[in-house]
């Protein structure tokens, strides 16, 4: 008998699962008023009593509950329960010297059971509740070999039964629910032979009420149809569910998108009452049938463009973040490029937009698609050259305009070789004081250097160094040799 309701849960629970395939993915509602409820739970009990031993044993119940308004229901509970009271070690045979844990005294209870059930409010996606009646029950007291406690007593025995507890019940469709529940069932004194409060001596007057704590897990049964349960829109929400998300019952589209209400809580997680969840410009139902983006995301391929945008203004596509495939994001092409992002290449120059982008060009020009290639100076790592052609005023760092040619060959190098790093180098010859070369030689290689920076090479690139009158290349006696060591040198790090 006390594997009865273990297998019976193991049954119910293969049932269940068989339902729970077939369930939409939502968290179901149904109200019980009106509708009548078989409920299987199984599980286990303690035996609380004057002997004070306890094991855990085997329990279950059937009830059969009616609901007389949304929150209050009645019935019956019939339950079996088996209670182990005392254990102890007990030689056997045919092994005497090997004692074995025995049990003592063990009830086997039916119970009958008149319950009162309140619920809470049935809009929670579970529903605690709350249980107490009372009833009877009658039990035979045995021992381990089955022999009544005490001798010669009458076999069957009768006790006041008084149920008590609390639960949720978690809805896993309209007619059923798995439950979770934990109570206590509260008997008069003697079920364990013995009353009072001391195991040494009996009274005459009872004790503490023997009682066993119950755990159990089951499936509830609902029967019946109510007004909450009926869909009179056809739209896939109850008017429980309806009422519950403020929806009309009598449009299945309440919103008017293009969506049923039901589709749109339980598969596309939209709200039914705003005709685009997401803001985009684009209804919701739109989204989902016709350009298949995202209705509860404003910008579906994450592009930087919300979808009605692209839809609607700019004839992208709202699933694609490259829409022309040229390696811009459609974002990035309108707001930051001012490109097309439905052409490739612009300015029908011969070059992708990206490939522009990404080099330095100008995807809005095309007559910078294939640029000629520019005469540059010929610089290896480690080695100097002097840019022959550099004037400066007499005694002061202000570059001529006869340095043009020179200089636009230094330009050109930076510009053709984006790796480059380079020194600017300034060298004076003998003529005045040594501070007073170092300090010219140092702002005459700083205004070559802000020339480059001024042109578009970055600043990291270029270092300048002023070296004064100590590294000459020709003689200081003759003017010829002065105006040699009077020079700019182009020197290349890497």
């Amino acid at each position: 008998m006390k594997f009865f309701f273990l297998a019976a849960f193991l049954i119910l629970l293969d049932v269940h699962s068989g339902l729970s395939q077939q369930a939409a993915k939502k968290p179901p509602m149904f109200s019980t008023d009106g509708k009548w409820s078989l409920s299987f739970h199984g599980g286990a009990n303690i035996w609380i009593n004057d002997l004070n031993t306890r094991r855990a044993s085997p329990g279950g119940d059937i009830v059969l509950r009616y609901g007389f308004s949304r929150r209050f229901s009645f019935g019956i509970m019939l339950g079996y329960d088996r209670l182990i009271g005392i254990e102890h070690l007990e030689t056997l045979a045919p092994n005497p010297a090997s004692p074995q844990l025995s049990e003592y005294m063990a009830l086997s209870m039916a119970s009958a059971n008149f319950i009162v059930m309140y619920n809470y409010p049935i809009t929670l996606d579970f529903r605690p509740y709350v249980y107490a009646g009372i009833g009877g029950a009658a039990y035979l007291r045995q021992d381990r070999f089955d022999n009544h406690i005490p001798e010669g007593a009458d076999r069957i025995k009768r006790t006041l039964h008084i149920p008590v507890g609390f639960g949720f019940e978690i809805p896993m469709s309209q007619n059923v629910s798995f439950a979770i529940d934990l109570g206590a069932r509260i008997m008069d004194d003697y079920t364990d032979d013995w009353k009072g409060n001391s195991i040494i001596e009996q009274s005459t007057r009872p004790g503490i009420a023997d009682w066993y704590p119950t755990g159990r897990l089951g499936f509830n049964f609902y029967f019946g149809k109510n007004d909450d349960d009926d869909d009179p829109d056809n739209d896939g929400l109850t008017n429980a569910e309806e009422r519950r998300y403020g929806t009309n019952p009598y449009n299945a589209d309440s919103d008017g998108d293009g969506l049923k209400d039901g589709e749109e809580i339980f598969r596309h997680n939209t709200n039914p009452l705003k005709w685009d969840t997401d803001g985009d410009g684009l209804s919701d139902g739109d989204e989902v049938l016709t350009y298949k983006t995202f209705p509860n995301r404003a910008d579906s391929d994450e592009d930087g463009l919300n979808d009605g945008h692209e839809v609607l203004k700019y004839g992208t596509d709202p699933l694609k973040a490259d829409t022309d495939g040229d390696g811009l994001s459609d974002g990035d092409e309108i707001l930051l490029y001012r490109t097309d992002p439905r052409n490739k290449d612009t300015d029908a120059g011969g070059v992708d937009d990206g490939t522009e982008v990404k080099r330095g060009t100008n995807p809005l020009d095309k007559s910078d698609d294939f640029p000629v290639q520019k005469r540059e100076l010929k610089a290896e790592v480690g080695q100097a050259v002097v840019l022959e052609g550099i004037v400066f005023q007499t005694g002061k760092a202000t570059i001529t305009p006869v340095s043009e040619d020179i200089l636009t060959l230094a330009l050109n190098t930076l510009r053709q070789n984006p790796d480059m790093t380079v020194e600017i180098r300034g060298h004076t010859d003998n003529t005045g004081s040594r501070s007073l070369n170092e300090g010219l030689s140092q702002r005459r290689a700083d205004a070559v250097r802000l020339w480059l920076i001024n042109r578009g090479i970055a600043a990291n690139r270029i270092t300048a160094t002023g070296f004064g009158q100590d590294y000459p290349i020709d003689t200081n006696l003759t003017a010829g040799g002065r105006q040699r060591n009077r020079r700019i040198e182009f020197y290349r790090t890497k």
